[in-house]
């Protein structure tokens, strides 16, 4: 596996770039009971999404940004500034944080979907800015 990101580095500022996609295929098969019947198939694109992370002038300033081909939308953009030890503050379009099933990634999912309730009760993505620190 490759390296994908570029990395440059001038005195004390430096430019981080990593870069990365995935795509999530889906393929049907069905046959009917009846005699002769013929099975039918269907291979389709879930998801294609491109992933850029990295920093900017040094590694304090970061930016993420996610983005849905297919859908053709945005899904994560925003920058954060780790400003003091453990404490970031972040802004712009991410996950929220209050559910646990929405915040781990479809590519890391056991199954195809999440659960049917889901879709009901989550918050998904919003736009704002956080405050995070970590123990």
């Amino acid at each position: 596996m490759t390296k994908r990101e570029i990395f440059i580095e001038k005195g004390k500022n430096s430019f981080k770039f990593k870069y990365g996609g995935r795509i999530q295929t889906r393929f049907d098969l069905s046959k009917s009971q009846e005699p002769g019947a013929k099975a039918e198939n269907d291979l389709y694109f879930r998801r294609v999404c491109f992933k850029s992370d990295g920093h900017f002038f040094n590694p304090k300033f970061g930016y993420k940004l996610e983005i849905d081909i297919i859908g053709a939308q945005n899904l994560d953009a925003y920058l954060k500034w780790n400003f003091h030890k453990n404490f970031e503050i972040w802004a712009g379009q991410t996950k929220l944080r209050g559910n646990r099933e929405r915040v781990i990634s479809s590519q890391n999912l056991q199954f195809v979907d999440r659960s049917l309730l889901n879709s009901k009760f989550t918050l998904d993505r919003d736009i704002g800015a956080w405050l995070y620190h970590h123990f």
